[in-house]
């Protein structure tokens, strides 16, 4: 289960050295607004690996740790 999206818990992410809001992050991951602003206000418990991946990918990340926490239930 994905407990936080760093970076994400505000409305933008910093993608080298430039800030990235989450219109253009829907953009650039064919991932619907409201998903991510949902995911960014904790509305959301649950995310497809799917969206980690393109996340990921749009932010140029390549260890996913670094937007995302893992906890056990």
């Amino acid at each position: 289960m994905v407990q936080d999206i760093a970076g994400m818990n505000c409305s933008s992410y910093s993608q080298s050295n430039r800030i990235i809001s989450l219109r253009e992050l829907s953009r650039l991951t064919d991932i619907q607004h409201a998903t991510l602003s949902e995911l960014s206000n904790h509305k959301r418990e649950n995310i497809n690996f799917y969206h980690i991946e393109k996340i990921a990918e749009a932010l140029g990340i390549h260890d996913i740790r670094e937007i995302i926490d893992l906890i056990d239930k």
